[in-house]
């Protein structure tokens, strides 16, 4: 099995996937090797990937905490936030920053949380410093069915950000999905989650990967409060997969502080481009999703190859038989890796399948 992260690895500087690394994929899936994308990104910027690859193979999404099965996109295994844990965050943000942006993955869906209209006119909020939030942009979803990746979350920003919200243009993808644009820059703010810096447990514990969960979705409504109100506007019937916070400039050392003393051990959080802060279940990790990909079809870890470039692919380098660092990866990455290929821009990607694997 080969497993292959996707910005700064599958795709080039152009978000594109080259005849050269298109060609290579397609020898070894007639080959008879199972080709598995495992991204930061939510599924919503993957599926036209997998269309594109004619992959028939589970995806792993959100670094690990979301790994769904092709066709229908049924739920393997979930991770998400805890709801008490998720209220406590909120209140955090709340005393930190009144100001932060703030938005929430459930499963696929996107919502600004809660939404910037106080009356249900779309009329724009004012933050506490007296600007204008902008109004969210919503697109209903429904886990189990084919979702088309047009069916995105917000439109594209211009090129430099007005306002806090347009600092998630990081995640916003070739066809206007939240997914990253370019590897991001991210700094961590959670420290190992065991003493001496091990990787936690590779072994699923919060759900079984032998049997499929179809978990339906449910979006609540959510209520028309001001921001003072959040921690009593909280009680959602949607998991939140992921949290995204974008503070003030002033507040974003307060911030990280606070979550280094406050939920150390108990979530994994990561400061990207434009102050963005990703919060997420304790044990999100790509390896845990390819973990239970294996387990699933059948493979022993020491036949998976993995390929990346950043600080998110440390877990599955970790964790697989042969580790493949792009040229372009951070330093971090390309020190434990079994070996370095071309960076992405130079078909890194089809040299590592050509050399690993097409050449045997």
């Amino acid at each position: 099995m080969v497993a292959l992260d996707v910005d700064g690895t599958l795709l080039s500087s152009d978000r594109k996937i080259t005849p050269r690394v298109l060609d290579a994929i397609a020898k070894v899936r007639a080959q008879g090797v199972r080709v598995v994308l495992a991204s930061a990104r939510p599924p919503r910027g993957l599926y036209s990937l997998y269309r594109q690859l004619n992959l028939d193979t589970p995806l792993v999404s959100y670094n690990g905490a979301l790994t769904l099965a092709a066709p229908y996109w049924d739920i393997l295994e979930h991770r998400p936030l805890p709801t008490l844990l998720f209220k406590k965050l909120l209140r955090l943000i709340q005393n930190v920053d009144p100001d932060a942006w703030i938005a929430i993955d459930s499963l696929d869906q996107w919502q600004e949380w809660p939404p910037p209209a106080s009356d249900g006119l779309n009329e724009p909020r004012a933050s506490a410093s007296g600007e204008s939030s902008p109004p969210p942009q919503e697109v209903p979803h429904q886990m189990g069915a084919t979702q088309q990746a047009e069916g995105c979350c917000v439109q594209s920003p211009p090129p430099e950000a007005s306002s806090p919200s347009d600092a998630a243009q990081q995640f916003q993808g070739a066809e206007g999905c939240c997914v990253p644009s370019s590897p991001p820059q991210v700094t961590e703010i959670q420290p190992p989650a065991q003493p001496g810096g091990t990787s936690p447990p590779l072994a699923p514990t919060e759900s079984s990967c032998a049997e499929i969960q179809s978990l339906p979705l449910v979006v609540a409504e959510p209520a028309q409060v001001p921001f003072a109100s959040w921690p009593r506007a909280t009680d959602v019937d949607q998991p939140v997969t992921r949290l995204l916070v974008v503070p003030t400039t002033q507040r974003i050392s307060a911030l990280a502080a606070g979550l280094a003393r406050d939920f150390a051990g108990q979530i994994v959080a990561t400061i990207g481009d434009n102050n963005l802060v990703q919060i997420q279940h304790k044990s999100s990790d790509k390896a845990h999703g390819l973990h239970c990909v294996s387990a699933l079809l059948g493979i022993d870890r020491e036949n998976v190859m993995v390929v990346g470039d950043a600080i998110n692919d440390l877990g599955m380098f970790a964790w697989a038989g042969l580790a493949v660092a792009m040229d372009n990866a951070q330093p971090k990455v390309r020190k434990i890796a079994h070996t370095v290929v071309p960076s992405n821009d130079d078909d890194g990607v089809a040299q590592a399948l050509e050399r690993y694997i097409l050449s045997k």
